[in-house]
């Protein structure tokens, strides 16, 4: 057996194929300071790869050809399903929510 993740929180996963997930996980920046963020996990590589960083990013989900990923941002109140393009790492705002 071996440990997939290192950070903490629950996970949300979503496959992407039958080789690779997304995944979505709390990273403690200081004492009280924690973000979520979105992860892409190889088991082909063994690798994860960090998608978002400080986004505060959670489910993510792929689009139907796998090139972009549906997510929801939470900032300060209010949320946004975002779309992130795995081809160049930017984000895109679709919805905003003030809760």
């Amino acid at each position: 057996s071996r440990k997939l993740f290192k950070g903490m929180g629950s996970l949300r996963v979503h496959w992407m194929g039958e080789e690779k997930f997304i995944y979505d996980q709390i990273d403690l920046r200081k004492p009280r300071v924690s973000y979520r963020d979105l992860y892409l996990y190889d088991f082909l590589t063994g690798e994860s790869k960090r998608l978002t960083t400080g986004m505060r990013a959670q489910e993510g989900s792929p689009s139907p050809n796998e090139n972009k990923i549906a997510y929801i941002q939470n900032d300060g109140g209010r949320n946004r399903l975002m779309l992130l393009d795995l081809a160049n790492g930017e984000s895109t705002g679709l919805v905003s929510v003030r809760l």
